[in-house]
């Protein structure tokens, strides 16, 4: 009878059904580049082997920045005549360059595609349950990407599909462009507005029943607890205060928003502002105010041979649009989306619009 070492069982078993291959959009023509993507340290040094996957993450961390940052430019920027321009700014790119590359997300895309199981880890990580933490599951995401840059030769449009697929980035990016909310700023805001303070905070080291284990995120083992000033209070689980506190909120913010207790339109986002006006529509959509905004560009020349740009912004929730002609791409972009706002703010009447 054949005797397998683990190593030899995953290769054997990747073979015959191609899961992970199927999941990451990718088929590889060196298996066992694959399998070292999913071998920790801890197992090499428990049996001897050589290869594991902390190189391979190195190179894969390389890989998700360059094509993140190559979504942002296009989702964000635009080139002109007079060069490149951005509805974001640095810090603004930075921050969501950060939640698209996260811990957090990585590890959560990781479990939803269905691959902490396949992790090999040495007996005592096993038992530590060691595949359950989201470092763990974020250094895997990582040698993914670098142990296929490995097999394909680093072809560019490969390596592109598979963060797209890995990632979900479109998904991952709307839900960055606004959070999908900043809960605990829209739970500080509003708080501090209707009573003057914010909310108080409490953070608690927690023991969890074996159900309470069942619904949290894993290595949740702090809790915060937030208290209005009305007594109400909302609890949240997370593996550290930040992410304890984000959950709490979320459940206030869930709270207000079925009292029909949160800030006005205006409140959020504040007055239309030529400047922000991209982002201020775009915020509403995040917000689901309103459907996506729809952008249609044209380009042509005045007299002096001049470019003009017309820029069409429509909203088909409100059935609403402006066109709109300037010097530049961008600055027509800003002028439709303005009107927009401030149409839906009910700063410019409908039959302004188009």
């Amino acid at each position: 009878m054949e005797v397998l070492t683990e190593v030899e069982w995953r290769l054997k078993r990747e073979k015959e059904d191609m899961y992970i291959q199927k999941a990451i959009g990718y088929s590889f023509k060196n298996l066992a580049l694959l399998v070292q993507a999913f071998t920790r340290k801890s197992y090499t040094e428990e049996n001897k082997s050589a290869l594991h996957n902390e190189v391979l993450e190195f190179y894969g961390d390389k890989v998700l920045d360059f094509f993140v940052m190559k979504k942002l430019s296009q989702q964000f920027g635009a080139v002109e005549n007079e060069g490149f321009s951005s509805t974001m700014s640095e810090g603004e790119l930075t921050e969501i360059k950060k939640k698209l590359v996260c811990r957090e997300t990585l590890a959560l895309r990781i479990r939803e595609l269905g691959l902490k199981e396949y992790l090999i880890c040495s007996m005592g990580d096993f038992l530590q349950r060691v595949h359950l933490r989201e470092s763990v599951q974020e250094d895997l995401f990582e040698a993914i990407l670098g142990a296929v840059a490995i097999d394909c030769n680093w072809n560019t449009d490969i390596l592109e599909a598979v963060v797209e697929k890995m990632l979900h980035l479109d998904c991952e990016l709307q839900k960055c462009n606004g959070d999908e909310i900043d809960y605990v700023q829209v739970v500080l805001q509003w708080h501090q507005k209707r009573y003057g303070v914010p909310p108080s905070a409490r953070i608690f080291n927690c023991i969890m029943s074996f159900d309470l284990i069942a619904i949290s995120p894993p290595d949740a083992t702090i809790e915060c607890q937030i208290t209005f000033a009305n007594a109400r209070s909302f609890e949240g689980l997370g593996a550290d205060k930040v992410k304890a506190r984000k959950a709490a909120c979320k459940k206030a913010y869930h709270y207000l928003k079925e009292s029909n207790l949160l800030l006005s339109v205006t409140d959020e986002i504040g007055k239309a502002d030529f400047d922000k006006a991209v982002n201020q529509l775009q915020e509403l959509y995040q917000k689901k105010h309103i459907s996506e905004p729809q952008y249609k560009f044209t380009e042509s020349h005045n007299e002096n041979g001049d470019p003009v740009w017309e820029c069409e912004c429509f909203v088909e929730s409100l059935n609403q649009g402006f066109i709109i002609k300037m010097p530049s791409k961008m600055q027509a972009k800003k002028a439709a989306a303005f009107e927009i706002v401030r149409l839906f703010t009910g700063e410019v009447d409908t039959d302004d619009a188009k």
